[in-house]
Formats: structure tokens, sequence, C-alpha cells
């Protein structure tokens, strides 16, 4: 009788073999798979990570309103805001100087409210710098920005160099976090213009982009301080 080992395959032996190596196979997709699923999950941590500016000191400041709030703005039919005496905002400025918007003031004014993410507000900015340039909107009439809906998560931040960066002619007022400025004077998209007798009372409001005409006839809105 030979000692050698019995090689040859039978059927069974082959079922083993293939049940082997199809245990393989199934184990190495499914770490394969896990390993692609983990780094998915990692990419998207570190795409946030990147992406999330760090807060800004500034860009967020306390913000007290005086007054009742006007209406919420809609355009369907007249705006109940118009002939209303505007509350009071007082606030800072970037660097935390004391700034208000409202009240009377002696002058009319344009407040314009932006907010640094907004496509319209970063295509409305440039041209309100060029219509005060070259006197669409006089230098008589005041002309605010008011900083708002600010988040560090979104493009275009700080706001505070976004505005810098345009060579913004009139003073900024910081809105809070909660948007209580913005809230006050009844925004409904951005951006959105208030403009303000002297002596505080709304002439007129306006959300969206304005062209050429829109501001001027928002400045003929304006009566000339008494």
């Amino acid at each position: 009788m030979s000692n050698k080992a019995n090689t040859r395959t039978t059927p069974n032996t082959r079922a083993v073999k293939n049940a082997r190596t199809a245990t393989k196979t199934s184990s190495l997709t499914i770490w394969v798979v896990a390993g692609g699923l983990v780094l998915a999950v990692v990419a998207v941590v570190v795409a946030s990570l990147v992406t999330k500016a760090d807060p800004v000191e500034g860009q967020v400041q306390d913000v007290t309103v005086s007054g009742a709030a006007l209406p919420a703005h809609t355009d369907q039919g007249d705006d109940p805001a118009v002939g209303a005496e505007a509350p009071v905002l007082e606030g800072r400025t970037f660097a935390g100087e004391s700034l208000t918007i409202g009240g009377a003031a002696g002058s009319p004014s344009i407040v314009v409210f932006v907010a640094h993410w907004c496509p319209h507000c970063q295509a409305e900015v440039p041209r309100l710098v060029d219509w005060r340039a070259d006197g669409t909107v006089p230098d008589d009439i005041d002309l605010f920005a008011v900083a708002t809906g600010t988040d560090e998560a979104q493009p275009n931040y700080p706001p505070q160099d976004w505005l810098e960066g345009e060579d913004w002619p009139g003073e900024v007022l910081v809105d809070n976090a909660d948007g209580s400025a913005a809230s006050a004077y009844g925004l409904s998209s951005y951006p959105f213009f208030v403009a303000l007798n002297a002596d505080g009372t709304v002439a007129a409001r306006g959300a969206g982009e304005l062209d050429q005409a829109g501001i001027e006839a928002l400045v003929a809105t304006l009566e000339a301080p008494q």
C-alpha cells in the first residue's frame, strides 16, 4: 500500500475550495466598501472644517431697538410703514464705535440692509458706491449700511472685509446674531432699502436690487429737511 497522499480532486473538495474563495472575496468587498464609507465621512468632515471660517471679532454687535417695529415688508399694495416713525437703532460699527440710525436726525437717510453671502447685495453695493460718487445719492442724504445675517460658515465672510474692500462710502451698523435691527425694520429679502425722512418717519421701503431709475425714485421720496 502506498503512503502517498491522495491528491485527487473530488466534487466535495471543489465545493469547499469555491466556498472558501467566495468567503474571502465577500470579506474583501465588505472591507473595501467600509473603507470607502469611512473615507467619505472623513472627507465631509474635513471639507466642513476647511470651508467654515473662524469667527472674526466685531462682525456681530449688540443692538438696542427703541420704538415699535415696522410691519414686515411686502410688494402687495401700499406699504403701511410709509409715514410711520421708524424704530431707533442704537448699535456699533465694526470697530466698536457707537452709531445710531433713526429718530429726528436732522437729515434724511437711506438705510440698506445687506448680508455678506447674498449675491444680490454683492452686486448692489458697488452700484451704491458709484451712485454716491456721481451724486445720484446726494451728499445731504446720509447713507447707512446694516450688516446683518452674518454667518461665518457662508461665503464672502467677514462682512467687514467685504464692505471695506468695496470702499463703502457711509457708516455701517453691525446687527446682532438674532438680526434684531433687520427684523425691526421689516426686512423681507436682501438687499433691503429703507428711506427715512429727517424727522425719522419712513418715506419708502424696497427689497431686491435697484437700478439707476430705482435708486433715483427712492431718493425722490425723501422730504427736504426743514
